[in-house]
Protein backbone atom coordinates (compact mmCIF):
# COMPACT_ATOMS: atom_id res chain seq x y z
CA UNK A 1 0.00 0.00 0.00
CA UNK A 2 1.16 3.33 -0.87
CA UNK A 3 1.82 6.33 1.55
CA UNK A 4 -0.18 8.85 -0.82
CA UNK A 5 -3.01 10.73 0.04
CA UNK A 6 -6.14 9.27 -0.89
CA UNK A 7 -8.42 11.21 -3.66
CA UNK A 8 -11.72 12.56 -2.77
CA UNK A 9 -13.31 11.65 -6.29
CA UNK A 10 -14.57 7.81 -6.13
CA UNK A 11 -14.30 7.33 -9.82
CA UNK A 12 -11.27 5.46 -10.52
CA UNK A 13 -8.86 6.52 -13.06
CA UNK A 14 -7.65 3.05 -14.50
CA UNK A 15 -11.07 1.60 -15.18
CA UNK A 16 -13.65 4.12 -14.26
CA UNK A 17 -16.24 2.20 -11.43
CA UNK A 18 -16.94 3.34 -8.84
CA UNK A 19 -14.26 2.75 -5.66
CA UNK A 20 -15.96 1.56 -2.21
CA UNK A 21 -12.69 1.77 -0.65
CA UNK A 22 -9.11 2.65 -0.85
CA UNK A 23 -8.97 0.23 -3.79
CA UNK A 24 -10.84 -0.28 -6.85
CA UNK A 25 -13.04 -3.05 -6.67
CA UNK A 26 -12.66 -4.17 -10.22
CA UNK A 27 -8.83 -3.78 -11.13
CA UNK A 28 -7.14 -3.85 -7.89
CA UNK A 29 -5.31 0.30 -8.47
CA UNK A 30 -5.29 1.99 -5.46
CA UNK A 31 -7.06 5.19 -5.75
CA UNK A 32 -4.52 7.82 -4.46
CA UNK A 33 -3.33 11.21 -5.81
CA UNK A 34 -0.90 10.68 -8.51
CA UNK A 35 0.24 14.06 -9.08
CA UNK A 36 4.04 13.21 -6.85
CA UNK A 37 6.45 15.51 -6.22
CA UNK A 38 9.86 14.98 -6.97
CA UNK A 39 10.68 14.03 -3.30
CA UNK A 40 7.45 11.91 -3.20
CA UNK A 41 8.11 10.03 -6.21
CA UNK A 42 11.92 8.94 -4.60
CA UNK A 43 9.77 7.91 -1.48
CA UNK A 44 7.10 5.89 -3.54
CA UNK A 45 10.34 4.10 -5.32
CA UNK A 46 11.57 2.83 -2.23
CA UNK A 47 8.72 2.22 -0.52
CA UNK A 48 7.80 0.26 -3.67
CA UNK A 49 11.52 -1.54 -2.97
CA UNK A 50 11.72 -2.08 0.52
CA UNK A 51 7.97 -3.60 -0.11
CA UNK A 52 9.39 -6.37 -3.16
CA UNK A 53 12.34 -6.68 -0.98
CA UNK A 54 10.30 -7.92 1.99
CA UNK A 55 8.13 -9.94 0.34
CA UNK A 56 10.96 -11.57 -2.02
CA UNK A 57 12.84 -12.78 1.24
CA UNK A 58 9.63 -13.80 2.85
CA UNK A 59 8.74 -16.19 -0.20
CA UNK A 60 12.55 -17.48 -0.21
CA UNK A 61 12.41 -18.20 3.23
CA UNK A 62 9.09 -20.07 2.80
CA UNK A 63 10.73 -21.59 -0.30
CA UNK A 64 13.56 -22.95 1.95
CA UNK A 65 12.07 -24.35 5.02
CA UNK A 66 9.19 -25.41 3.73
CA UNK A 67 9.70 -27.44 0.56
CA UNK A 68 6.57 -28.26 -1.55
CA UNK A 69 4.76 -25.17 -0.01
CA UNK A 70 4.84 -22.94 -2.17
CA UNK A 71 3.77 -24.72 -5.14
CA UNK A 72 1.02 -26.50 -2.89
CA UNK A 73 -0.16 -22.22 -1.90
CA UNK A 74 -0.24 -21.48 -5.72
CA UNK A 75 -2.47 -24.77 -6.27
CA UNK A 76 -4.74 -23.51 -3.08
CA UNK A 77 -4.76 -20.19 -4.45
CA UNK A 78 -3.36 -18.62 -1.82
CA UNK A 79 -1.08 -16.44 -3.71
CA UNK A 80 -1.18 -12.86 -2.57
CA UNK A 81 1.60 -12.64 0.97
CA UNK A 82 3.91 -14.04 -1.52
CA UNK A 83 6.07 -13.39 -4.59
CA UNK A 84 4.51 -14.44 -8.13
CA UNK A 85 6.56 -17.73 -9.12
CA UNK A 86 7.07 -16.12 -13.07
CA UNK A 87 8.48 -13.20 -11.44
CA UNK A 88 10.88 -14.95 -8.55
CA UNK A 89 12.00 -16.69 -11.34
CA UNK A 90 12.87 -14.20 -13.37
CA UNK A 91 14.75 -12.23 -10.83
CA UNK A 92 16.37 -15.16 -9.28
CA UNK A 93 17.08 -16.75 -12.51
CA UNK A 94 19.03 -13.26 -13.57
CA UNK A 95 20.64 -12.59 -10.31
CA UNK A 96 22.18 -16.49 -9.98
CA UNK A 97 23.54 -16.28 -13.74
CA UNK A 98 24.74 -12.59 -13.39
CA UNK A 99 26.63 -13.58 -10.02
CA UNK A 100 27.70 -17.20 -11.43
CA UNK A 101 29.69 -14.96 -14.74
CA UNK A 102 30.98 -12.35 -12.77
CA UNK A 103 32.37 -14.14 -10.07
CA UNK A 104 32.36 -18.09 -10.46
CA UNK A 105 32.84 -18.73 -14.70
CA UNK A 106 35.09 -15.56 -15.65
CA UNK A 107 35.09 -16.48 -19.33
CA UNK A 108 37.62 -14.54 -21.79
CA UNK A 109 37.35 -14.81 -25.03
CA UNK A 110 41.48 -13.83 -25.36
CA UNK A 111 42.29 -16.81 -23.20
CA UNK A 112 40.02 -18.91 -24.38
CA UNK A 113 41.18 -18.38 -27.76
CA UNK A 114 45.24 -19.01 -26.20
CA UNK A 115 44.04 -21.88 -24.61
CA UNK A 116 42.47 -23.58 -27.71
CA UNK A 117 45.49 -22.64 -30.17
CA UNK A 118 47.99 -24.19 -27.80
CA UNK A 119 45.60 -27.42 -27.73
CA UNK A 120 45.72 -27.46 -31.40
CA UNK A 121 49.33 -27.43 -32.23
CA UNK A 122 50.18 -29.33 -34.93
CA UNK A 123 53.19 -31.51 -35.71
CA UNK A 124 54.03 -29.47 -38.84
CA UNK A 125 54.08 -25.98 -37.05
CA UNK A 126 56.44 -27.72 -34.21
CA UNK A 127 58.69 -28.68 -37.02
CA UNK A 128 60.23 -25.30 -37.51
CA UNK A 129 60.86 -24.48 -33.51
CA UNK A 130 62.28 -28.17 -33.10
CA UNK A 131 65.01 -27.53 -36.21
CA UNK A 132 66.39 -24.12 -34.36
CA UNK A 133 69.76 -23.96 -32.07
CA UNK A 134 69.17 -25.09 -28.77
CA UNK A 135 71.92 -25.30 -26.14
CA UNK A 136 75.27 -26.54 -27.62
CA UNK A 137 75.14 -30.11 -27.96
CA UNK A 138 71.11 -29.77 -27.91
CA UNK A 139 69.03 -30.31 -31.50
CA UNK A 140 65.69 -31.66 -31.07
CA UNK A 141 64.16 -33.65 -34.21
CA UNK A 142 60.14 -34.81 -34.42
CA UNK A 143 60.58 -38.49 -35.91
CA UNK A 144 57.66 -40.62 -35.68
CA UNK A 145 55.23 -38.72 -33.90
CA UNK A 146 57.68 -38.26 -31.05
CA UNK A 147 59.97 -35.23 -30.06
CA UNK A 148 63.78 -36.41 -29.26
CA UNK A 149 66.84 -35.21 -28.11
CA UNK A 150 70.09 -35.65 -29.87
CA UNK A 151 68.20 -38.44 -31.94
CA UNK A 152 68.16 -40.87 -29.21
CA UNK A 153 66.73 -39.51 -26.20
CA UNK A 154 62.89 -39.96 -26.20
CA UNK A 155 61.12 -36.66 -24.76
CA UNK A 156 57.45 -36.43 -25.12
CA UNK A 157 54.96 -38.20 -27.71
CA UNK A 158 53.11 -35.47 -30.00
CA UNK A 159 49.51 -36.53 -29.54
CA UNK A 160 49.97 -36.23 -25.55
CA UNK A 161 48.64 -32.76 -25.49
CA UNK A 162 48.88 -31.82 -22.03
CA UNK A 163 52.43 -33.01 -22.12
CA UNK A 164 53.21 -30.86 -25.09
CA UNK A 165 51.91 -27.96 -24.25
CA UNK A 166 54.39 -28.39 -21.10
CA UNK A 167 57.22 -29.30 -22.99
CA UNK A 168 56.80 -27.03 -25.67
CA UNK A 169 57.06 -23.91 -22.96
CA UNK A 170 60.55 -25.33 -21.39
CA UNK A 171 61.76 -25.59 -25.27
CA UNK A 172 60.68 -21.89 -25.83
CA UNK A 173 62.82 -21.34 -22.84
CA UNK A 174 65.39 -22.71 -23.56
CA UNK A 175 66.10 -21.76 -27.39
CA UNK A 176 64.98 -18.31 -26.08
CA UNK A 177 61.63 -17.87 -27.82
CA UNK A 178 59.08 -16.00 -25.84
CA UNK A 179 57.06 -15.27 -27.94
CA UNK A 180 54.67 -18.37 -28.52
CA UNK A 181 52.09 -16.76 -30.77
CA UNK A 182 54.71 -17.62 -33.83
CA UNK A 183 54.06 -21.30 -33.07
CA UNK A 184 51.83 -22.25 -36.13
CA UNK A 185 52.14 -18.72 -37.61
CA UNK A 186 53.11 -20.43 -41.26
CA UNK A 187 49.39 -20.29 -42.75
CA UNK A 188 45.97 -20.85 -41.74
CA UNK A 189 44.99 -24.88 -41.48
CA UNK A 190 42.31 -26.68 -42.91
CA UNK A 191 39.31 -26.18 -40.40
CA UNK A 192 36.44 -29.14 -40.21
CA UNK A 193 33.62 -28.61 -37.56
CA UNK A 194 32.53 -32.13 -38.37
CA UNK A 195 35.03 -33.82 -40.71
CA UNK A 196 32.33 -33.66 -43.01
CA UNK A 197 34.21 -32.89 -45.99
CA UNK A 198 37.95 -32.55 -47.26
CA UNK A 199 37.41 -30.31 -50.41
CA UNK A 200 38.91 -26.95 -50.52
CA UNK A 201 36.52 -24.55 -51.16
CA UNK A 202 32.30 -24.53 -51.76
CA UNK A 203 32.84 -24.11 -55.72
CA UNK A 204 34.55 -27.29 -55.62
CA UNK A 205 32.26 -29.78 -53.77
CA UNK A 206 29.38 -28.44 -55.97
CA UNK A 207 31.44 -29.39 -59.34
CA UNK A 208 32.32 -32.91 -57.83
CA UNK A 209 28.79 -33.09 -57.07
CA UNK A 210 27.40 -32.25 -60.37
CA UNK A 211 29.70 -34.96 -61.94
CA UNK A 212 27.77 -37.19 -59.39
CA UNK A 213 24.58 -39.21 -60.55
CA UNK A 214 21.42 -38.24 -58.29
CA UNK A 215 21.73 -41.48 -56.97
CA UNK A 216 24.92 -40.59 -55.45
CA UNK A 217 24.77 -37.03 -54.53
CA UNK A 218 24.79 -36.27 -50.65
CA UNK A 219 21.36 -35.27 -49.09
CA UNK A 220 20.41 -32.40 -47.85
CA UNK A 221 21.27 -32.67 -44.41
CA UNK A 222 25.14 -33.46 -45.29
CA UNK A 223 24.98 -30.62 -47.63
CA UNK A 224 24.13 -28.32 -45.10
CA UNK A 225 26.89 -29.52 -42.95
CA UNK A 226 29.69 -29.02 -45.71
CA UNK A 227 27.99 -25.28 -46.64
CA UNK A 228 27.99 -24.65 -42.92
CA UNK A 229 31.87 -25.77 -43.12
CA UNK A 230 33.20 -23.76 -45.34
CA UNK A 231 31.06 -20.67 -44.01
CA UNK A 232 33.20 -21.19 -40.77
CA UNK A 233 36.38 -21.44 -42.68
CA UNK A 234 35.67 -18.55 -44.16
CA UNK A 235 35.16 -16.80 -41.04
CA UNK A 236 37.35 -18.02 -38.84
CA UNK A 237 40.68 -17.92 -41.78
CA UNK A 238 41.21 -21.86 -40.71
CA UNK A 239 41.90 -20.91 -36.65
CA UNK A 240 40.07 -23.46 -34.63
CA UNK A 241 41.36 -21.90 -31.58
CA UNK A 242 39.25 -18.57 -32.00
CA UNK A 243 36.14 -20.92 -33.13
CA UNK A 244 35.93 -23.11 -30.57
CA UNK A 245 36.62 -20.26 -28.33
CA UNK A 246 33.72 -18.01 -29.57
CA UNK A 247 31.61 -21.33 -29.69
CA UNK A 248 31.65 -21.66 -25.85
CA UNK A 249 31.57 -18.06 -24.87
CA UNK A 250 28.21 -18.05 -26.43
CA UNK A 251 26.87 -21.38 -25.43
CA UNK A 252 27.74 -20.54 -22.02
CA UNK A 253 25.87 -17.38 -21.86
CA UNK A 254 22.94 -19.39 -23.75
CA UNK A 255 22.87 -21.43 -20.49
CA UNK A 256 19.85 -19.30 -18.63
CA UNK A 257 18.02 -19.58 -22.40
CA UNK A 258 18.50 -23.26 -22.44
CA UNK A 259 17.39 -23.87 -18.43
CA UNK A 260 14.28 -22.35 -19.38
CA UNK A 261 13.59 -24.08 -22.65
CA UNK A 262 14.08 -27.01 -21.33
CA UNK A 263 11.34 -26.16 -18.20
CA UNK A 264 7.97 -27.04 -20.02
CA UNK A 265 9.88 -30.55 -21.48
CA UNK A 266 10.25 -31.55 -17.50
CA UNK A 267 6.87 -30.08 -16.56
CA UNK A 268 5.43 -32.52 -19.11
CA UNK A 269 7.56 -35.47 -17.74
CA UNK A 270 5.87 -34.70 -14.43
CA UNK A 271 2.54 -34.23 -16.23
CA UNK A 272 2.70 -38.00 -17.59
CA UNK A 273 4.34 -39.25 -14.30
CA UNK A 274 1.53 -38.18 -12.22
CA UNK A 275 -1.61 -38.72 -14.91
CA UNK A 276 -3.53 -40.00 -12.71
CA UNK A 277 -3.98 -37.54 -9.80
CA UNK A 278 -6.74 -35.38 -10.68
CA UNK A 279 -6.78 -31.34 -10.36
CA UNK A 280 -2.78 -31.14 -11.29
CA UNK A 281 -3.12 -29.50 -14.52
CA UNK A 282 0.15 -29.09 -16.63
CA UNK A 283 0.58 -25.86 -14.96
CA UNK A 284 0.68 -26.26 -11.93
CA UNK A 285 3.94 -28.71 -12.74
CA UNK A 286 5.09 -26.03 -14.04
CA UNK A 287 4.84 -23.81 -11.10
CA UNK A 288 6.37 -26.56 -9.02
CA UNK A 289 9.41 -26.99 -11.13
CA UNK A 290 9.73 -22.94 -11.50
CA UNK A 291 10.19 -23.61 -7.56
CA UNK A 292 12.25 -26.05 -7.68
CA UNK A 293 14.57 -24.16 -10.39
CA UNK A 294 14.44 -21.40 -8.17
CA UNK A 295 15.72 -23.67 -4.83
CA UNK A 296 18.58 -25.29 -7.17
CA UNK A 297 19.96 -21.79 -8.26
CA UNK A 298 20.26 -20.51 -4.70
CA UNK A 299 21.69 -24.04 -4.00
CA UNK A 300 24.66 -23.97 -6.76
CA UNK A 301 25.43 -20.56 -5.45
CA UNK A 302 26.08 -21.82 -2.01
CA UNK A 303 28.20 -24.57 -4.01
CA UNK A 304 30.19 -22.77 -6.23
CA UNK A 305 31.15 -20.42 -3.35
CA UNK A 306 31.98 -23.42 -1.13
CA UNK A 307 34.10 -24.53 -4.55
CA UNK A 308 36.11 -21.28 -4.23
CA UNK A 309 36.29 -21.95 -0.79
CA UNK A 310 37.84 -25.15 -0.67
CA UNK A 311 40.37 -23.96 -3.40
CA UNK A 312 41.47 -20.84 -1.43
CA UNK A 313 41.97 -22.86 2.09
CA UNK A 314 42.05 -26.46 1.36
CA UNK A 315 40.38 -27.30 4.24
CA UNK A 316 38.74 -31.33 4.19
CA UNK A 317 36.11 -29.58 5.76
CA UNK A 318 34.78 -28.16 2.43
CA UNK A 319 34.57 -31.45 0.63
CA UNK A 320 32.06 -32.76 3.50
CA UNK A 321 29.86 -29.83 3.38
CA UNK A 322 29.77 -29.91 -0.53
CA UNK A 323 28.38 -33.62 -0.14
CA UNK A 324 26.19 -32.46 2.89
CA UNK A 325 24.55 -29.78 0.50
CA UNK A 326 24.20 -32.76 -2.39
CA UNK A 327 22.39 -34.85 -0.10
CA UNK A 328 20.73 -31.95 1.02
CA UNK A 329 19.60 -31.38 -2.22
CA UNK A 330 17.68 -34.25 -2.60
CA UNK A 331 16.10 -34.88 0.64
CA UNK A 332 14.85 -31.34 -0.33
CA UNK A 333 13.28 -32.44 -3.64
CA UNK A 334 11.66 -35.99 -1.66
CA UNK A 335 10.33 -33.11 0.90
CA UNK A 336 8.70 -31.05 -2.20
CA UNK A 337 7.35 -34.18 -4.43
CA UNK A 338 5.70 -35.56 -1.04
CA UNK A 339 4.40 -32.93 -0.14
CA UNK A 340 2.95 -30.87 -3.12
CA UNK A 341 1.57 -34.18 -4.76
CA UNK A 342 0.91 -36.11 -1.66
CA UNK A 343 1.47 -39.48 -2.37
CA UNK A 344 3.31 -42.07 -0.28
CA UNK A 345 6.96 -42.23 0.84
CA UNK A 346 7.68 -45.32 -1.31
CA UNK A 347 6.01 -43.79 -4.77
CA UNK A 348 7.54 -40.60 -3.62
CA UNK A 349 10.95 -41.67 -4.00
CA UNK A 350 10.50 -44.03 -6.71
CA UNK A 351 9.09 -41.66 -9.00
CA UNK A 352 11.94 -39.20 -7.92
CA UNK A 353 14.19 -41.64 -9.19
CA UNK A 354 12.74 -42.12 -12.28
CA UNK A 355 12.48 -38.03 -12.91
CA UNK A 356 16.41 -37.97 -12.57
CA UNK A 357 16.87 -40.22 -14.74
CA UNK A 358 14.54 -38.88 -17.59
CA UNK A 359 15.43 -35.60 -16.64
CA UNK A 360 19.27 -36.05 -16.83
CA UNK A 361 18.25 -37.44 -20.63
CA UNK A 362 16.45 -34.77 -21.27
CA UNK A 363 18.96 -32.11 -20.21
CA UNK A 364 22.08 -33.97 -21.62
CA UNK A 365 19.36 -33.95 -25.07
CA UNK A 366 18.62 -30.14 -24.66
CA UNK A 367 22.12 -29.14 -24.03
CA UNK A 368 24.00 -31.15 -26.29
CA UNK A 369 21.67 -30.02 -29.31
CA UNK A 370 21.57 -26.12 -28.49
CA UNK A 371 25.51 -26.96 -28.58
CA UNK A 372 25.13 -28.33 -31.67
CA UNK A 373 23.13 -25.42 -33.40
CA UNK A 374 25.56 -22.68 -31.78
CA UNK A 375 28.56 -24.94 -33.19
CA UNK A 376 27.23 -25.07 -36.48
CA UNK A 377 25.94 -21.43 -36.30
CA UNK A 378 29.72 -20.63 -36.01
Amino acid sequence: MSHAPQRNQKDCLNCGSIVQGRFCQDCGQENIDHSLSTMGLIRHFFSDMVHFDGKYFKTIGTLITRPGYLSLAFLQGKRAMYVDPVKMYIFTSAFFFLVLFTFFVKLDPKQLKTEFKGYYQTPASLVRLLNEQGEEGNRYHLLNGYIIRNENDTMVSVGDKAALAHFRDSLNRTIGIIDIEQIGAEGPEFLSISGVTDHEDRQQYDSLQALLPDARRDGWLKRFLVYRNFAIQEDYKGRPGLYLAHVLERFMHSIPTVMFISLPLLALLLKLMYLRRRGYHYANHVIFLLHTYIHTYLFLLLFFLIVQLDRATGWALWGWMRTGLTLWVLWYLYRSMRAFYGQSKGLTVAKMGLFLIISSVILTFVFGSYFVYTALKG
